[in-house]
């Protein structure tokens, strides 16, 4: 049983080794190519966008970053649930742009539910030990977390 186990795993890592050179970039293309799209009649939603995005983090291929921090403060997508999801891979530890993204992010800070998500991973790599000083330890920051954690209220599903 032992030896199925280690073969499974050898398996794991050459797919996992194939998706990040071969299909990792192929999805930061198609992510470059329909961003612009957001919004348009007949293109991929903002959720699509962000799953995508999801499996990029997943195996952190180079370039990818940047489409990150590039996500985080494009207002079609600020708001997006799956931000959560997306830093929670990121802050798993060993993850390659733990440190990275936070710094990507740092300044201007991001907004919205992304912003909410950057701030649990920043309070994550705080804890950690991970980053010397913490995004959101500044007047701004201050000011912007404040923000984050008591939105305009809602009426009738528009904010007044």
């Amino acid at each position: 049983m032992a030896v199925d186990d280690r073969a499974s795993h050898s398996e794991d890592e050459e797919a996992s080794a194939l998706l990040r050179e071969a299909g990792a970039p192929e999805l930061l293309r198609i992510f470059d190519e329909l961003e612009p799209t957001i919004g348009e009649a007949g293109s991929r939603t903002a959720s699509d966008l962000m799953f995508l995005l999801k499996v990029v983090c997943m195996y952190a291929p180079p370039g990818g970053l940047e489409q990150i921090r590039r996500a985080a403060r494009a207002p079609a997508l600020r708001e997006e649930y799956l931000w959560s999801v997306i830093f929670n891979v990121v802050a798993t530890e060993g993850h390659p742009w733990q440190a990275g993204i936070v710094d990507a992010l740092r300044e201007p800070l991001p907004e919205g539910f992304a912003g909410i998500a950057y701030l649990d991973l920043a309070n994550s790599g705080e804890r950690a030990g991970h980053l010397e000083r913490h995004p959101f330890d500044s007047e701004a920051g201050v000011c912007n977390a404040r923000k984050l954690s008591h939105p305009k209220p809602v009426f009738d599903g528009r904010r007044v």
